[in-house]
């Protein structure tokens, strides 16, 4: 489903190791509802210096509140997939050496053998 951004409430810069003047941020939106109007909200979430950056990512929620915890979260695991896929070369000044957070990293659980 494609959506509109709405008016930013927050923007996080990134960088590239070694290339500090390539920025990569990303931006949150006010949550909205759906325009299906089914109840459900979105936040979104626009991604810009990675190409496409016009592309409006919509993080489902049944309320705007979980809307716009789960477009938090997804920000953090995309910024660490897309670090972890570059070499972890992707920066940000909250910490001492740059590197992103590992509780950023999804972590998958196996599944027992009996859901299997």
């Amino acid at each position: 489903m494609q959506v509109p951004m709405t008016e930013v409430i927050a923007v996080r810069r990134f960088w590239w190791d070694g290339e500090p003047d390539r920025p990569l941020f990303v931006a949150i939106g006010r949550p909205a509802q759906t325009p299906d109007t089914k109840g459900e909200f979105y936040c979104p979430v626009q991604t810009t210096g990675l190409g496409n950056d016009s592309f409006v990512q919509p993080i489902f929620g049944v309320d705007a509140f979980q809307a716009i915890e789960l477009a938090i979260r997804f920000v953090g695991w995309r910024m660490f997939d897309i670090s972890a896929k570059n070499g972890g070369r992707l920066r940000w000044e909250f910490s001492e050496d740059g590197r992103l957070p590992e509780e950023w990293e999804q972590k998958i659980e196996p599944q027992p053998d009996s859901l299997r």
